[in-house]
């Protein structure tokens, strides 16, 4: 991650597709909200795939992750976990 004109910005995360499901992604993405949670951000955003084929589409929103209704540059669409 880091730090461009006053945002945390990350290119790409993944797991291999031979060991998904061993709860690699969601221990890693956890890492980052709990960091995060610890400061005074109220929200994080992230681009994922508008394809429901695709594997990040469910993941991100089983964990928490909602729609914004926006389209990025990469013609990803953006989701955004509010802290509870």
């Amino acid at each position: 991650m880091l730090w461009d004109s006053g945002n945390w910005r990350n290119r790409r995360v993944g797991i291999a597709t031979g060991i998904e499901g061993l709860g690699i992604g969601k221990a890693l993405l956890g890492l980052v909200v709990d960091e995060f949670r610890a400061t005074d951000i109220p929200r994080l955003f992230l681009g994922c795939s508008t394809d429901p084929r695709a594997r990040s589409h469910g993941f991100y929103r089983h964990l928490g992750w909602v729609p914004t209704g926006v389209i990025d540059a990469l013609n990803d669409e953006v989701l955004e976990y509010h802290f509870r």
